[in-house]
């Protein structure tokens, strides 16, 4: 059964038969139309073969110079074919999509055709309009049916294959002929590899290239390399067996910074088909890949991009220690973290470890005295591990972490321990108040500093007499000092008397005090201050000790007033000679001023030693035992204390006077200061000397010594006998000062 359109089609031409010239213009388009549409694919198709084999072999070059990987040959066969679509678009598809009207066809005729003059292009526009039922015999119709006329005659004459530029869809043909033979030299040539490039460019195939040469990366594991952070990277490659050897190979290295290409190193007579390169100290991810050099460029080896990854080192971020001290040293738990370094911890104590890593661990080992003790991580959090540890010797730790990737640490963390042990009590004893020479019936005042790392729990004296022969009897006995047990810094004073021991004359005490302290790991430790030595003498003896000294302070106060006499001279001097004159006073006398101002204040030190020299005989007599204490203080009322009042007050307000003079601007206010000044010194003399009277008249000390004496001598008497007599020699000696007092104060 014919298809209607035919039908169609039939009739339409039979029409156009039986109307003559329209129906041979009408054929002779119909043939042009066809002729065009040929063309048109012809080239279209040339170009799309070139397009394509020019894509193949640049996408064959390409792949084999580079390798490309799955994703990038996903890329460039994408890139291909919009490339190949937007050819196919413009030479094909496009151009065959263009509508070939009787309009267009006969512009094109007329274009290629001048002489037709537009005929053509009317005829086909007059056979185009519907045909009028009157207009058979009008002007009009005899025009146009003439004109069609002539364009069929025109028309029957040309060659309109000619409109077509049969030159260029020739060319595009014989460019695609070559295009073709040239992808066939390509694939005879490349041989193996055409195929093996369809399938990784098409497919998209995991298949690699076939060289004469190729080499193989050994120790490499899914085509990377994993390096731990700042190892070298030994990159050995060796040829595959039945392969050729290259004769130069080159590694690229591709960081995110650029790229970077080396020459590895050859095996040589060990290896000649082994190839080497050391990468130092990786620090990043980066690719490289292998290349032959000096072959073609088909011929020539070009590796797969290898991956190197660099693996974290594992490592302690954070360490936590805590000191866990013995419970006898009284001693907090303390957590110590940060920059450790070394670590003291009392004997006993117990560390507990917790720490932090910077990737997963499958365990952490501390290394300590010669043996490991694994440390445990954390259940559901392998970054963190515990343990605890009991020194006994202490010494360099180690903690080396093994994570889960098997990476070993750069270097293990280190500290170190070192174990400190109780020592003993550190103990000073000082006696006060007494000298190296003691009667037997004296007190001996100490002042006990004992301080130990964690307490004292007891104090303790031991002692050793030792004649004249050198032999040696040892004793001790508990000390009963105030505030033990303690665990601070013990100071305290203690006065222990040796009367009950009745001990010979010239028999010397040895003595020494001990701090007990509270061990309870070694046990308890005893420490010991240094050895007091003390001499055992008679009253008579100490007596003579005391007059030797009282006597050396009594010559020294003497000297002081002499030279007092020699500073009221020069004051005197300068009241007639400098402050008398108007003006200001010259440098010189200033200077000598300041002098006699230094000389006071030196003076009134030298007062207050004297001072605090004689209390401290009082204070030894008084610690031995020698005379009664109120009259101890009696006496020392008659000389200590005006020594004290002229060393302490006196003899700075008399410097202070002397400077006031030189701010003084009236010659006559200086005269009068001057004098008073004078005058002052006069007094302050007079009291110094009264002092030494009273020293020589009391007897001082030499008096005493001898109220003294007597005392001793008469020990055989009762002791009522013996107070009687000292206390009628005291009285007196007040008796007579009191004489004088009055005396003094009626001159007055």
């Amino acid at each position: 059964m014919a298809n209607p359109k035919e039908q169609t089609l039939t009739r339409n031409e039979q029409e156009r038969k039986r109307q003559g010239p329209g129906a041979k213009i009408d054929g002779k388009l119909q043939s042009l139309r066809g002729f065009l549409r040929a063309s048109i694919w012809a080239r279209g198709l040339s170009m799309l073969v070139v397009a394509l084999v020019v894509l193949a072999c640049l996408s064959f070059g390409i792949d084999r110079a580079f390798r490309l990987s799955v994703p990038g040959r996903a890329i460039a066969l994408a890139l291909y074919l919009g490339a190949l679509i937007c050819v196919s678009w413009r030479t094909l598809i496009k151009p065959a999509l263009v509508a070939l009207t009787d309009s267009t066809l006969a512009d094109l005729v007329e274009t290629r055709f001048p002489e037709l003059g537009d005929s053509l292009r009317s005829a086909v526009s007059f056979l185009a309009e519907p045909r009028a039922r009157d207009a058979g015999k009008a002007l009009t119709t005899l025009l146009k049916r003439e004109v069609t006329k002539q364009a069929s005659e025109k028309i029957g004459k040309l060659n309109l294959a000619e409109v077509v530029d049969s030159k260029r869809v020739s060319e595009a043909a014989v460019l695609a002929l070559c295009a073709a033979c040239l992808l066939g030299a390509v694939a005879h040539y490349a041989g193996d590899s055409f195929g093996i490039w369809v399938r990784r460019q098409l497919l998209l195939a995991e298949t690699n290239y076939e060289y004469a040469s190729e080499l193989r990366l050994p120790g490499m594991k899914n085509g990377e390399f994993a390096v731990p952070w700042g190892e070298t990277l030994r990159i050995v490659a060796e040829t595959t067996p039945g392969k050729k050897k290259p004769a130069k190979v080159s590694i690229r290295f591709d960081y995110p910074s650029g790229e970077i290409r080396h020459y590895m190193k050859s095996g040589g007579k060990e290896g000649p088909g082994r190839f080497e390169y050391e990468h130092p100290s990786v620090t990043e991810n980066f690719f490289f890949y292998l290349r032959e050099e000096g072959s073609g460029f088909f011929s020539n080896y070009h590796s797969p991009r290898y991956r190197v990854r660099v693996q974290k080192r594992p490592e302690v971020e954070r360490l936590v220690i805590t000191r866990k001290a013995p419970k006898y040293t009284s001693i907090e738990p303390e957590d110590i973290e940060g920059d450790i370094g070394e670590l003291a911890i009392p004997v006993g104590s117990i560390l507990g470890i917790r720490g932090f890593s910077n990737k997963p661990l499958e365990r952490a080992v501390l290394l300590v005295e010669g043996k490991e003790l694994v440390l445990d991580t954390v259940p559901g959090n392998p970054w963190e591990f515990t343990g605890s540890w009991e020194p006994e010797l202490g010494g360099t730790c180690q903690i080396r972490l093994e994570d889960t990737e098997g990476v070993p640490p750069e270097r293990p963390f280190q500290f170190s321990v070192h174990m400190v042990e109780d020592r003993p009590p550190v103990v000073q004893a000082t006696p006060t108040g007494i000298g190296q020479m003691i009667t037997s019936q004296a007190r001996i005042p100490l002042l006990v500093k004992a301080r130990d790392d964690y307490g004292i729990d007891s104090m303790l004296l031991r002692w050793t007499l030792q004649d004249s022969e050198g032999a040696e009897s040892a004793a001790g006995e508990p000390l009963n000092v105030p505030g033990v047990p303690t665990r601070e810094p013990l100071a305290e004073p203690v006065d222990w008397d040796i009367t009950r021991f009745r001990i010979k004359p010239e028999k010397r005490l040895n003595l020494q005090v001990g701090a007990v302290d509270n061990d309870k790991i070694s046990g308890s430790k005893t420490g010991y201050s240094g050895i007091m030595s003390f001499l055992i003498v008679t009253p008579e003896k100490l007596g003579d000790e005391f007059l030797r000294r009282e006597l050396e302070q009594r010559r020294i106060l003497e000297r002081l007033v002499a030279q007092e006499r020699v500073i009221r001279d020069q004051v005197y001097e300068m009241v007639d000679k400098t402050w008398s004159k108007p003006g200001e006073i010259g440098r010189a006398d200033l200077r000598k001023m300041q002098e006699i101002s230094r000389a006071e204040r030196q003076h009134g030190r030298q007062l207050e030693s004297i001072a605090a020299a004689v209390e401290h005989i009082l204070v030894e007599m008084e610690n031995n035992k020698i005379g009664e204490a109120d009259d101890l203080k009696r006496l020392a009322e008659l000389i200590i204390g005006p020594l004290r009042t002229l060393g302490g007050e006196v003899l700075p307000l008399l410097a202070t006077k002397l400077n006031s003079i030189r701010d003084l601007p009236d010659e006559r206010v200086r005269i009068t200061a001057g004098l008073e000044l004078g005058r002052a010194i006069d007094t302050k003399i007079q009291e110094m000397e009264n002092i030494i009277v009273q020293m020589r008249r009391l007897e001082g000390f030499t008096e005493i010594v001898k109220h003294l004496r007597a005392i001793i001598r008469t020990q055989s008497e009762s002791s009522s006998e013996t107070r009687r007599a000292y206390r009628s020699l005291i009285d007196d000696i007040f008796e007579d000062d009191l004489f004088e007092e009055n005396k003094r104060g009626d001159n007055k």
